[in-house]
């Protein structure tokens, strides 16, 4: 039986090979069983496909998905959450950091049966 997520990070990204790996450092040391990474790239033309690949390597809960046009950033994110199987959807911009422990308290929250959570900047 394939377990449903219970939280999709929805990533959507354009030529941010700079910054997309950080942003996935500071989300995967805090990922559980109960989360997957969807990340739309819409079709970049740095390097950003290799990094993240690598990042599949490391993380096998990441999807990652090329289109091979771009799409604009809300057609990107649109894909990203029709690729998601988590009850909930966070859309994650691609050079962000999480702060520790936002996504254990993120999972509390979900578990509560919450219908939309906003999240705000915590500096």
């Amino acid at each position: 039986m394939t377990r449903i997520p219970l939280l999709s990070i929805c990533i959507a990204t354009l030529n941010r090979e700079k910054f997309i790996g950080q942003t996935l450092d500071s989300i995967i040391y805090q990922l559980t069983p109960d989360i997957e990474i969807v990340i739309i790239d819409g079709a970049s033309t740095d390097n950003t496909k290799e990094l993240v690949e690598s990042y599949i390597h490391k993380c096998h809960q990441i999807k990652y998905f090329r289109l091979e046009a771009k799409g604009g950033i809300d057609i990107d994110y649109c894909k990203s959450v029709e690729y998601a199987t988590g009850k909930m959807c966070w859309l994650f911009t691609d050079d962000d950091i999480i702060t520790e422990g936002c996504i254990a308290q993120l999972l509390e929250y979900i578990k509560q049966d919450y219908n939309l959570i906003k999240l705000n900047i915590f500096v």
